[in-house]
């Protein structure tokens, strides 16, 4: 599955040359870091796209996971890249 990122003011980001796999149905963790935190975290917001190779797409929220930390929790519902 592939996925792009939503990022309020470039706050967050991710480093798009690793390569993140899980099996079908396997909850991941995708952790995203940043250097500077807006004053309220917790009111930023936070989103990935998921596209899967049939066409299959979610949007699913983030949340600030402590600290410069910023998690989304994803279960691909079906195989591909």
């Amino acid at each position: 599955m592939l996925f792009g990122v939503s990022q309020a003011e470039d706050a967050v980001t991710h480093n798009s040359k690793r390569s993140i796999a899980a099996s079908r149905w396997e909850v991941i963790d995708i952790r995203f870091t940043t250097d500077s935190l807006p004053d309220h975290p917790l009111d930023l917001e936070f989103k990935a796209n998921f596209t899967s190779s049939s066409g299959l797409t979610f949007e699913l929220p983030g949340i600030h996971n402590a600290g410069n930390d910023f998690l989304i929790r994803f279960t691909p519902p079906e195989t591909g890249k």
